[in-house]
């Protein structure tokens, strides 16, 4: 019930840091 809820709020963080590091990249 715990592994739930925080799978869910680090895949949006994760596609955020993915996005920033990208436009840093470029």
């Amino acid at each position: 019930m715990n592994n739930r809820p925080r799978r869910e709020t680090t895949q949006p963080q994760r596609h955020k840091l993915d996005a920033i590091e990208e436009k840093t990249l470029l």
